[in-house]
Parts: C-alpha cells; sequence; structure tokens
C-alpha cells in the first residue's frame, strides 16, 4: 500500500499547486480475476443529486455485495464526483490488488466513465470522451458515439491504461481538500 499512497499523495500536491488549466493523468488499472469474478469493481454516481448519505450508503451497499475489503471515497453533492481511490479486494480470503485511480465526471459530456462491470458475459469499460487508451488488453468498440472497451471472461486479467484529462475546477480541489482522509 505504500506505492500506492505515495502515487496519491504526489497527485494531490499537484492538484492543490498546479497551475496549468488542464490536468492530464495516465491511469493504469489491472484485476486478476483468476480467483473470483467480481461483478463489480469500480461504482461512480451518475446522479450528482443524490444526497450524501444516500450516495455513501449505495457504494457501501455495492461493497457488501462483492463482499470486498476497500478504501472508499465518500460522495460531496453539488461539485458532481470525484473519486481518488487506492484500492485492496478481498474476497474468501485471496487478495486482488488494484493501482490507484484518479477520475473525475466529465462535466462536458452527459457520458460518464462506469467503471469496470460485468454484463452478459463480458467485462465492460465505459470511457469519458477525454479518455484516450493508450493500452488495452480489450477490444474497443465504438456505439452510438460513445466508446466502451470489452472483455470476455476468458480473461484472467484485464489491463486497462488510459490518459485522462480534467477541467482544473477550484471546486474540485475543494473537494480533494474535503477528501484527505488518508491518515
Amino acid at each position: 500500500m505504500t506505492a500506492p499512497l505515495n502515487q496519491l499523495l504526489f497527485y494531490l500536491s499537484i492538484l492543490f499547486y498546479s497551475p496549468v488549466t488542464f490536468i492530464s493523468q495516465e491511469t493504469e488499472i489491472s484485476f486478476d480475476f483468476s480467483q473470483n469474478n467480481l461483478e463489480l469493481i469500480f461504482h461512480h454516481l451518475e446522479t450528482p443529486e443524490l444526497e450524501k448519505e444516500k450516495a455513501r450508503a449505495a457504494l457501501l451497499q455495492i461493497d457488501t455485495a462483492s463482499q470486498i475489503d476497500s478504501y472508499l471515497t465518500e460522495y460531496t453533492p453539488g461539485f458532481g464526483e470525484l473519486k481518488l481511490q487506492s484500492k485492496q479486494f478481498h474476497k474468501n480470503k485471496r487478495q486482488l490488488d488494484a493501482k490507484l485511480t484518479f477520475s473525475f465526471t466529465d462535466k462536458e459530456s452527459s457520458l460518464k466513465a462506469l467503471g469496470i462491470y460485468h454484463v452478459d458475459g463480458k467485462y465492460h469499460y465505459a470511457l469519458l470522451k477525454k479518455e484516450s487508451v493508450l493500452s488495452t488488453n480489450g477490444k474497443v468498440l465504438h456505439e452510438n458515439g460513445q466508446k466502451f472497451i470489452v472483455w470476455d471472461e476468458a480473461h484472467e486479467l484485464i489491463e486497462l491504461k488510459l490518459k485522462h484529462k480534467a477541467l482544473d475546477d477550484p471546486n474540485l480541489q475543494k473537494m480533494v481538500n474535503a477528501k484527505k482522509y488518508w491518515q
């Protein structure tokens, strides 16, 4: 957990002190599904108008249903969504490690990142319009102006490296400041 925590602190320092208009961030996501299939890994709230309590309850409910021990961010209404996470997944005493993720709700698009989810025998990841796929072992699909990465269940390791751009919004910086729970 030391390396992901150091990365988190580094990215937080960028948020607070970077004068640039845009923040570019490369994100690597890697999950090992060889032991257990986790139906839901990341959940990005699609309804910013939800109250904080309901939003957190939804995250905890999903987390409990998946039998995952993880570090969860809190949702602050009014600013959209920001997630800064370093997660460890535990299911049936087998550990699945996930690298640091750094993601924003795209305020310029109705398409939000849904995270990695499982449906119809495949794993999916919906991309924000500003996301660029740097590398993946999945198949990139374009449907109705939206972009998805799809893996079939034969993949025991899902690999995804993205490049994100997020608006350097002072409201987001305030959210980050309020979310410094890594004590």
